[in-house]
């Protein structure tokens, strides 16, 4: 039995998104961010909470855990950024959607990577679910607009509005 290490008011949504990898099991919440716990010897002890500080960002919507890393979906963040590491306060397209990718050193998460679509619009969702194996991460965006086809097609189409896309990282 897991409950977040904090609350407010406004309730939390704790257990929004969970992920088991190896020891380690995050849970996702979409007003507080993820919190991290790991097994121990008398059943699981909490070990971090990750949070984005951007109010509303859904930062915690999804969550997966492979090995070392921990990728956190925010599908409501704002950024108009693209690809990975852009400028975070741009603000410029509401609910695109971002990523965000922690590697664990000991017991303590630094975040690796800030992660946007490679064509970032309003309203996609990126980062509505994550998924990680191994070092390959794939973030989904449920309202990609683009009407390619299969593998790497034209992702600057924008002419099926909602379609949806994947996209696939390495780290």
């Amino acid at each position: 039995y897991l409950k977040p290490s904090r609350f407010d008011s406004s309730g939390v949504y704790f257990g929004t998104s969970v992920a088991v990898g190896g020891e380690t099991v995050a849970v996702g919440s979409l007003y507080v961010g993820a919190e991290v716990f790991v097994r121990t010897t008398g059943g699981f002890a909490w070990q971090a909470v990750l949070d984005d500080s951007k109010q509303d960002s859904l930062f915690g919507i999804s969550v997966a855990v492979a090995g070392d890393l921990l990728a956190v979906g925010a599908a409501n963040d704002a950024s108009g950024a693209l690809g990975l590491n852009g400028d975070e306060s741009s603000g410029a397209a509401p609910s695109s959607g971002a990523a965000h990718v922690y590697v664990r050193n000991d017991n303590a998460w630094a975040r690796l990577a800030y992660v946007k679509a490679i064509n970032t619009d309003p309203f996609d969702r990126f980062g509505c679910a994550v998924a990680l194996s191994g070092k390959t991460l794939v973030v989904g965006a449920e309202r990609e607009a683009s009407a390619a086809s299969d593998v790497n097609g034209n992702a600057m189409d924008n002419s099926l509005a909602q379609s949806g896309a994947a996209y696939v990282y390495s780290f």
